[in-house]
């Protein structure tokens, strides 16, 4: 009998001067390791492969990973595009058959996506809508233009500027960005079946600064939402405006920007990963050491607090791959290091991925994105084709 799920237990009796035990993992801690003691782990970690998709196509893309370890999976068939959810309870649910679509899983199991419409009698296809995908109403088409006095009507310029929805939360608050009549980029958030502009205008504009354009990131259960604004003036003489720079932010009511404890000069090697439920911020720092050694620098920004340090010679993952996760609300975190391995960063130690996958057929991972579990899920090489994976640590105790 053929298993709908293909369960690869990896059982390693590894002995290395380098080898420190942590959690359930076996990690190599390049920093702290005693070079001196032999340290033996044995653990077991398990990697759960879709099946269903491996015997139904030869390549299979990763769109991310919830914190009810389901994972969204597309692949293409027959010249059309399948999203479907996949679990260990629940394999292979059918989100939506097109052509083209931006989509998102979040924790609740919705999908958040720019969906295509139908094919008119001209043979062209209507305007992307923004949409969300339930399991109990299927998809939904959302009126958000029209809510919006100032936005573009997206119909009228056949779809090009469409509305797209970003990021929601536990509270049921949707965020997302739209183009106005003047064609500057704004966002929204959509709460209760109503959509409202995200003004942060007047905010910015007390900290001296005149907003030109707002992108939404993250916003997380809390309510508070990380961002990018681009700031600058109207032309005096032209109804177009003038970029003088940009600033990432962060808001829970009220607008902080996350770059003023950066000096000017050195703004531009920051870069802001990702936020998460504690509304402590990742952020990285690209710099260059003295005789001209990468050195990048990892910091944690926290609301009144600042940025800290908190790895130096590493950088979050998710600065390669921005769509996907790269720390959770545990202090875990993916990074890479100097010589471009992944780790999986646990509260002190490292985890080298191709350690936990070692035993199993998958090479090369990427995409990789990290959920509140400490399940991570990605894209990777098996059996000469590209599929999902999922690596969970076992929480049963093998003492």
């Amino acid at each position: 009998m053929i298993k709908n799920v293909l369960r690869i237990s990896m059982l390693a009796l590894i002995f290395s001067s380098s080898l420190v035990f942590a959690g359930n993992y076996e990690v190599h801690d390049i920093n702290t390791a005693p070079q001196t003691s032999l340290y033996q782990a044995r653990k077991i970690h398990t990697i759960d492969i879709p099946q269903e998709v491996i015997s139904k196509v030869n390549s299979s893309d990763f769109k991310g990973i919830n914190d009810a370890d389901e994972v969204l999976i597309c692949f293409d068939v027959d010249k059309k595009r399948e999203f479907v959810i996949w679990s260990k309870s629940n394999p292979l649910l059918l989100v939506y058959k097109c052509h083209y679509t931006i989509a998102k899983l979040t924790n609740n199991g919705t999908v958040l996506g720019v969906f295509e419409g139908e094919t008119l009698p001209s043979g062209v296809l209507s305007p992307q809508k923004p949409s969300i995908w339930t399991k109990e109403k299927g998809l939904q088409k959302l009126d958000i233009d029209n809510q919006l006095h100032n936005a573009i009507n997206t119909s009228a310029y056949g779809g090009v500027f469409p509305t797209r929805l970003i990021d929601d939360n536990a509270l049921g608050q949707i965020i997302g960005s739209y183009t106005t009549k003047d064609g500057r980029s704004r966002a929204f958030i959509f709460e209760n079946g109503k959509a409202k502009d995200f003004d942060i205008d007047n905010d910015v504009y007390a900290c001296g600064y005149q907003v030109m354009n707002i992108y939404v990131k993250q916003i997380n259960n809390r309510g508070s939402i990380l961002g990018v604004l681009d700031y600058g003036h109207k032309h005096p003489l032209k109804n177009t405006w003038i970029k003088e720079g940009t600033l990432n932010f962060f808001w829970d009511g009220h607008i902080l920007l996350i770059d003023l404890d950066v000096p000017f000069e050195e703004r531009y090697k920051l870069h802001i990963e990702g936020m998460n439920n504690n509304d402590e911020i990742l952020s990285c720092m690209l710099d260059w050491s003295s005789s001209g050694e990468f050195n990048p620098k990892t910091y944690i920004w926290r609301p009144n607090e600042g940025r800290s340090l908190l790895l130096e010679g590493y950088r979050p993952y998710s600065y390669c791959y921005s769509t996907h996760r790269a720390f959770n609300d545990h202090g875990q975190m993916l990074v890479c290091d100097a010589f471009n391995r992944t780790l999986l960063f646990d509260n002190g130690v490292f985890i080298e991925i191709e350690d936990l996958i070692k035993s199993s057929n998958i090479q090369t991972p990427q995409e990789l994105s990290l959920n509140n579990n400490g399940a991570i899920a990605g894209r990777g090489s098996l059996w000469g084709e590209s599929h999902v994976f999922i690596l969970r640590p076992d929480k049963k105790s093998d003492a």
